[in-house]
């Protein structure tokens, strides 16, 4: 299965007026239900597509987005098909929601056991 993944970072706030490219990758994978996650600021172009309108999702404060009603104030988590974290300091949790979701849940407790996670 594959995973689409939107990083963070400052770059998004420049970049997301100007790449349409991103939201229309966005909208097909999410009308496939294929897997999207985004970390930090990367839900902006979630946000830009319509897609967070019916999913719960987190992202970094600063992030600047439009639809704050399914904002949940968590490191990580996953809501459908999409996988979303604050930032940088929430990764562990970040990469625990995508094994999980493309792995399984056993593949998940096996990396955190090989990463000394728990």
């Amino acid at each position: 299965m594959i995973c689409w993944l939107y990083p963070g970072g400052k770059y998004v706030q420049e970049t997301i007026e100007i790449h349409d490219k991103m939201q229309i990758i966005a909208k097909k994978f999410h009308s496939e239900k294929k897997p999207i996650a985004a970390i930090c600021a990367g839900p902006r172009f979630l946000d830009r597509a319509g897609i967070l309108n019916d999913v719960e999702f987190t992202a970094h404060p600063a992030t600047g987005l439009d639809s704050k009603e399914n904002y949940r104030n968590v490191k990580a988590l996953t809501s459908k098909n999409i996988i979303t974290a604050k930032g940088a300091g929430c990764v562990y949790e970040f990469v625990d929601h995508i094994v999980n979701f493309l792995l399984g849940a056993e593949r998940a407790k096996n990396l955190k056991k090989s990463i000394q996670l728990i």
